[in-house]
């Protein structure tokens, strides 16, 4: 049996018991561009699935927060999503936390 990774893996993450299933908020603090929803949105879809929730507001001048979840999805893929969203160059922070 072969262990490479497929395209299903990449956006799901691989299936196991080393790679439980949670559910996330993740909470990005970004610079007021205009295309800063666009740009975390495509993140996001690495999820394949829409988020469960998202809001985004006015938190100073230049910044922007914008909190948003994302249910049932792999613990890998909830961890490569919070690098991904870090490697923005409009993020200025990301919190990811579990969602009640």
């Amino acid at each position: 049996m072969s262990s490479a990774l497929t395209a299903d893996d990449y956006a799901r993450g691989p299936s196991g018991p080393e790679s439980p299933v949670v559910s996330v908020t993740y909470c990005i603090s970004a610079d007021a561009q205009p295309d800063v929803l666009l740009r975390i949105a495509g993140v996001l879809n690495f999820a394949n699935q829409a988020p469960w929730n998202l809001s985004m507001r006015v938190s100073g001048v230049e910044e922007v927060m914008i909190e948003t979840a994302l249910r049932d999805v792999t613990a890998v893929l909830a961890d490569m999503i919070r690098r991904k969203l870090t490697q923005l160059t409009c993020v200025v922070s990301v919190e990811m936390r579990p969602w009640p």
